[in-house]
């Protein structure tokens, strides 16, 4: 029976936790060149008409002599000019697509939680459960988005839809969430908000998320199901400087305590199932979450090994 039990209890652990965030105009012609210059000259003088003179005997008068009028000299023809080199056309700039704009600067928009469409982080994690694990953000609208965390080595990757409000960042419900070693779990109703607006984020700020839940599955082939409430209490506790594979971030660090108070009946028989589980997340503004540490018998490490597309 401790056996069924630590398996649930370890199986509604690991949904929880990672549905509540710990260890995812065209430019002017120029105008066109001068024609060439038409050449001009003055047109030289007729020349003029040779006149004798008679004069009395005996003395005879020479004709005069033909004058000439010089030429002009000829007008240099003008060189013609280069024609000017083309402006380049401006290189028209993109247009933000609307639903980025909108995710930058609507409600879905928290520097601690970036919601970028294909933005993703790369964890690692050692200790209980230890693996590789990618979250995602996908199908962001103005006032969603989906959250995929996918685990390497497993086809069956956990999905949470968010809803973005004045409160914050919200996951409400575990849309998407697949059958779990034959456990399955639905929210039935939800309070509080999992990630507060970004202007609330400061040391001494607290929050709180509350889930009512209920499932079903099979343990070591008995009947099990389950229902309750679980609740988590953050605390914004310091700002302090973190070292993780991706780099060195100054980060605030938040406290967390997870409440499970479920009852669990199989075989006839009800019990109550009740664990606190104490974490300690790191946020960085413009990155998100960096690292995170799970106490206790599920102690777990998960740090930041890449990200991209922010």
């Amino acid at each position: 029976m401790k056996t069924l039990l630590r398996l649930t209890t370890l199986i509604l652990v690991i949904v929880l936790v990672a549905a509540c965030g710990g260890s995812a105009d065209e430019a002017t012609p120029l105008p066109a060149s001068p024609a060439e210059a038409t050449v001009t000259t003055d047109t030289p003088p007729a020349e003029p008409t040779a006149t004798a003179t008679a004069l009395p005997e005996p003395t005879a008068t020479e004709v005069p002599t033909e004058t000439s009028t010089e030429e002009p000299t000829e007008t240099p023809e003008p060189s013609p000019l280069e024609p000017p080199t083309a402006t380049p056309e401006p290189t028209a700039v993109p247009e933000p697509t609307t639903e980025a704009a909108a995710a930058a600067s609507g409600l879905c928009f928290n520097n601690f939680f970036p919601v970028v469409e294909g933005a993703s982080w790369t964890y690692n994690t050692s200790g209980a459960g230890a693996s590789t694990y990618t979250r995602s953000v996908t199908n962001v609208s103005n006032d969603g988005f989906t959250l995929t965390h996918s685990t390497d080595g497993s086809s069956t990757p956990l999905s949470f839809d968010y809803t973005c409000s004045d409160d914050g960042l919200v996951s409400a419900t575990l849309s998407g969430l697949p059958a779990m070693a034959g456990f399955s779990l639905e929210v039935t109703s939800f309070t509080g908000t999992n990630f507060p607006p970004a202007d609330q984020w400061e040391v001494g700020a607290s929050w709180s998320a509350s889930y009512t839940v209920e499932g079903t599955g099979t343990v070591e082939g008995i009947d099990v199901a389950v229902n309750g409430e679980i609740t988590t209490v953050y605390e914004i506790v310091s700002e302090e400087s973190v070292e993780v594979p991706a780099g060195t971030f100054d980060a605030y660090k938040v406290d967390s305590t997870l409440t499970q108070q479920l009852t669990m009946s199989m075989g006839g028989a009800s019990m109550p199932l009740e664990v606190a589980i104490s974490s300690s997340d790191w946020y960085v503004e413009g990155v998100g979450q960096v690292k995170s540490m799970t106490l206790g018998e599920f102690a777990s490490t998960s740090e930041l090994v890449s990200y991209e597309g922010l």
